[in-house]
């Protein structure tokens, strides 16, 4: 009789971002057939959204580390809390690998799956420095996926085994931003003029995303391109900047944008607002991978980013988009410029970026080379699981 391998999510993070949206696609997405799926959330947004796709699930009482292991003794007794309740869950529900989805994750997987002798892929998506607690982290891991280069040079130094650290891209259902819906147009939802041009960035807003260059930026086109109107998309999801987003509002009318740009908060239709912009802009230089920019390359849309970590990666320059040096307010500004005074190269690296991101960033690929890591992993740990 074949046995299916059960898999356990770990993740301590109630809200969804970019990083729970890729662990919602992946724990629904496994081969049934082959694999049982268990996640370990805290109760909240990212529960429901687990339990909606028909994942079971456990919740345990997370908290998010806000200094790798010294944050606090809230976060260290909460340590003390989970990991014995981990180690419970990975015996009693006789779980074969433990994947820890995120740094913060691996926090609580590593202890756990050492405790519970258990294989941990931890999962890393993050540039934030490690500190001391990087190596030790590392150490818990049986293998280390990286969502991009950028990631895995970033791992590197904590890393003292070969072999045990890959670069495996974000997998992203392409499907539904290449078949969204482009008559629904965004100019009236938002009270712009109907022969706006919708330049827009979307991420969580946090400071490290860079918020501050993209209003730069779209004060040069807004003078330059009076039909241009401009969307930020995305919010605070975590609250760990109270008040960041009036700073970025009075920039924004310092800068003359009153009525020109829309701060529209989370969005749950991003395939919807992707297929009704003309081009995305993503203005962070420390972006681990950048799903946004796939996401808007699916839907067919031009990206404008910096050449740097994640986006230098998924964008090729010139033909799916525009990469621009870090930090360069009037090299942001003229490659939007460009895309809006020549529609038809807008649309041919529209064209481009839809194959890529069906190519190099399908779902539909990612997900094989998970379950194959998977079975690696028991066949070098163990022979009768």
């Amino acid at each position: 009789m074949t046995h299916r391998i059960r898999i356990l999510f770990v993740d301590p993070v109630p809200r969804i971002g970019g990083a729970e949206g890729s662990l919602l696609e992946m724990a629904a997405g496994l081969d049934r057939s082959r694999f049982e799926v268990l996640a370990a959330v805290p109760s909240g947004e990212l529960d429901a959204a687990v339990r909606e796709r028909g994942v079971p699930t456990v919740n345990l009482p997370f908290r998010r580390f806000k200094r790798g292991l010294a944050s606090g003794p809230a976060s260290l007794a909460a340590l003390c809390r989970v990991v014995p309740a981990l180690v419970r869950l990975a015996r009693e529900e006789k779980i074969h690998v433990i994947h820890a989805n995120g740094n913060q994750a691996q926090i609580y997987a590593a202890p756990a799956a050492r405790r519970a002798r258990r294989p941990c892929v931890w999962h890393s998506r993050d540039l934030a420095p490690l500190g001391a607690a990087g190596k030790w982290m590392a150490r818990g891991a049986t293998r280390i996926i990286a969502i991009s280069n950028a990631v895995r040079d970033h791992l590197q130094p904590y890393v003292t085994e070969p072999g045990k650290l890959m670069t495996l891209y974000n997998g992203i259902a392409v499907e539904p931003f290449r078949a969204a819906d482009t008559t629904d147009r965004l100019q009236h939802e938002f009270g712009f003029p109907e022969e706006s041009v919708v330049i827009a960035m979307a991420g969580q807003m946090v400071p490290w995303k860079n918020h501050p260059l993209f209003l730069r930026a779209a004060a040069r086109v807004s003078r330059a391109a009076p039909e241009a109107r401009f969307l930020v998309i995305g919010d605070d999801r975590f609250g760990d900047h109270p008040g960041y987003r009036r700073r970025l509002e009075a920039l924004a009318a310092e800068d003359g944008l009153a009525g020109r740009l829309v701060f529209t908060g989370y969005r749950t239709d991003m395939a919807r607002i992707l297929a009704g912009i003309h081009v995305l802009v993503h203005p962070a230089s420390r972006e681990p991978f950048g799903r946004v920019v796939v996401e808007a390359m699916a839907a067919g849309k031009p990206v404008v980013a910096v050449h740097r970590c994640g986006p230098a990666e998924i964008v090729r320059n010139g033909i799916d988009g525009i990469l621009v040096p870090p930090d360069q307010t009037e090299a942001m500004a003229d490659a939007v410029l460009e895309l809006v005074a020549d529609r038809d190269r807008a649309r041919r690296m529209g064209r481009s970026g839809r194959e890529r991101a069906a190519q190099a960033f399908s779902l539909r690929d990612f997900l094989p080379r998970v379950e194959s890591l998977y079975a690696e992993i028991l066949a070098a740990t163990r022979s009768d699981w």
